[in-house]
């Protein structure tokens, strides 16, 4: 029973209902707070959203809330536009913001792919500012994900206990990971060509710490906000040779030869 309990409240979602009844109670608490500005981070999976959001969360009066229409959830949010006010208003910042991936939306949330395009295009009609998160080296940002899910450690912190051992990774399904990662691409591109908005680059932004100060300036330039210090206490999840982190390197640079993609090893 315990056993079973246990995977209803992790695993079905249950813990995300609970949440939602807390959001719904603060809200209702809040109703007549408003944020004075709300924005979106906008982007994929293993794009460096977890570092921006530790910059950004370090100006005052700001809170950017995680991935709110995750996969957790064991049912579609029925009016996504009021949950995210609902959202805004629990949390009581005069800053609100959270993090959106365009497939959360029609893979986990019951909109078609063109019904994601346009709500992101409506939030920001809404007043929602947008920072549009990427990510140029694909194979990198893939690889990323497979290493992740593999040690089943997402982010590591300046005081957490890193696992450096090497893992294997599926190569097989490098090839159509990278499709999808560029259909994502262009998807976002359809979402945002009539839009305003930010963009920050994972590569030329947030790889490197000393060019964090500038983007979190940007920033808070964008969401017309005081500019504050950086400061961030994540690290790298690997290294920038594969041979350091990837046991089945040479299957990886033989999968990619095979579809004629072994260019992205330069990139």
């Amino acid at each position: 029973m315990k056993k079973y309990a246990s995977k209803l409240y992790y695993e079905k979602g249950a813990r995300q209902v609970w949440a939602l009844v807390q959001i719904i109670f603060k809200a209702t608490v809040n109703w007549r707070f408003e944020a004075e500005q709300k924005f979106i981070i906008f982007g994929q999976g293993r794009t460096g959203s977890t570092l921006l959001v530790n910059l950004i969360n370090g100006a005052e009066s700001v809170f950017c809330d995680g991935e709110i229409f995750g996969t957790e959830y064991p049912f579609d949010i029925w009016h996504k536009r009021l949950y995210m006010k609902l959202r805004s208003k629990a949390f009581k910042q005069k800053i609100y913001g959270c993090r959106i991936k365009i497939y959360e939306l029609y893979m986990h949330q019951g909109m078609s792919t063109d019904e994601s395009i346009a709500f992101i295009n409506t939030l920001a009609k809404d007043g929602w500012r947008i920072i549009h998160l990427t990510r140029t080296n694909k194979f990198r940002q893939c690889l990323s994900s497979l290493v992740a899910e593999e040690r089943n450690v997402y982010h590591f912190t300046d005081k957490s206990v890193t696992n450096k051992k090497k893992v294997t990774v599926k190569a097989e399904e490098i090839p159509d990971r990278l499709k999808l990662l560029h259909s994502f691409d262009q998807q976002e591109h359809d979402a945002l060509k009539d839009i305003s908005f930010l963009s920050v680059n994972y590569e030329k932004d947030l790889e490197n710490k000393n060019h964090h100060q500038a983007t979190l300036d940007r920033i808070c330039t964008f969401l017309d906000i005081p500019k504050a210090k950086s400061v961030v206490n994540l690290k790298r999840t690997s290294s920038s040779k594969i041979e350091d982190y990837i046991e089945n390197h040479d299957e990886v640079k033989s999968v990619l030869a095979s579809k004629n993609l072994e260019y992205y090893l330069s990139q």
